[in-house]
């Protein structure tokens, strides 16, 4: 690997080889796995969660597992990835777990193998019997329900009803996504009063956003059934609106500091030429200009352009510019930034 050269930021370090290691190699999206961990040399250490209920930061957190190699972290709420700092009112109360700590040996197929059957005996045994508190009910409810319209959708149900969905803090949280068929359902529910929200996470609904309210009940199961309409009138899109850079150059390989330096500085994307695996990419780490070019008709309509910008709250001197050509658009266009 060769030695270390300088610390390029917090816990991220550049070797005199030109690779980099970082504590955000690690880094997932946490309500996608229920376990996280070291292992090697025969032996592995976790933490299970069999649910992530307590755990604050939104459905679509992403955060920390391991550090520095050896460290196994089980952050209940953080401030990684540009997240708010923590602020509770007098009086909160919250249970942050059970979790389970769990110690395997063998060959690493076998302590993989042995950890993933170890998740689903402790989400079988959830909510935990030995747990005697009133803020841990051991009775609890469900609710399913089917999505209409863009039905590959996300489902996010929390009790902090005050709170953004996607900034939650303080209460309790599930999220789900739906199947083939638009349906979902979320077991295991504490009692209690509830906002429920569905966005799609295809196609291009970038503005649907479905909230309703529901009540819990103890050994009931509630029905909430939403519609998402489909976009209409699209004449391009680069990737999906699904808050995600899935589609883009390089968000298929594994977490690295290194990638923060390979999309280009300056970058070009025909619409209709362009392919958006390998000529727009999972971010804009660098200034410079990025164009995207197309053609348009003249028809007397105007235009509407969506830009999502991620982590537009923590930059600076963001300047989108729309270019209208004589040649192929004299129609009026606006810009929403979303």
């Amino acid at each position: 690997m060769g030695r270390i050269k300088f610390i390029h930021i917090d816990s991220t370090y550049k070797f005199s080889n030109g690779t980099y290691f970082s504590k955000y190699d690690y880094a997932v999206y946490i309500r996608e796995t229920q376990y996280q961990g070291v292992f090697g040399n025969d032996y592995g250490a976790f933490v299970i969660s069999p649910s992530r209920e307590y755990r604050g930061g939104g459905a679509m957190k992403q955060d920390l597992t391991v550090h520095q190699y050896s460290l196994v972290a089980n952050y209940f709420l953080s401030a990684h990835f540009g997240s708010a700092s923590f602020n509770a009112f007098p009086g909160w109360t919250h249970i942050y777990g059970p979790f389970l700590i769990y110690f395997s040996s063998g060959n690493d197929e076998q302590i993989l193998n042995a950890v993933e059957a170890q998740v689903t005996i402790e989400q079988e045994k959830w909510p935990y019997s030995f747990v005697n508190d009133n803020d841990y009910p051991l009775i609890r409810g469900s609710v399913s329900g089917k999505v209409t319209g863009q039905t590959k959708a996300a489902i996010t149900l929390y009790d902090s009803t005050e709170e953004q969905y996607d900034l939650q803090q303080l209460g309790y949280l599930y999220a789900t996504t739906t199947d083939a068929n638009g349906n979902f359902v979320i077991n295991n529910v504490r009692p209690g009063f509830y906002k429920i929200v569905a966005y799609p996470v295809a196609g291009q609904g970038s503005e649907n956003l479905a909230e309703q309210t529901v009540t819990i009940t103890a050994g009931a199961s509630e029905i909430v059934d939403f519609f998402l309409p489909e976009p209409e009138n699209i004449l391009w899109a680069i990737g999906e609106a699904n808050r995600r850079s899935n589609e883009f150059n390089y968000a298929d390989q594994d977490r690295n500091y290194k990638w923060e330096f390979e999309p280009p500085v300056e970058n070009t994307f025909i619409v209709g030429e362009s392919d958006p695996k390998n000529d727009w990419y999972y971010a804009q780490s660098q200034p410079g200009t990025w164009t995207i070019k197309y053609q348009d008709n003249h028809d007397g309509h105007s235009r509407t352009l969506r830009l999502p910008l991620a982590a537009a709250s923590k930059a600076e001197d963001i300047a989108p510019l729309f270019c209208q050509s004589n040649l192929h658009m004299s129609s009026q266009a606006k810009i929403l930034l979303i």
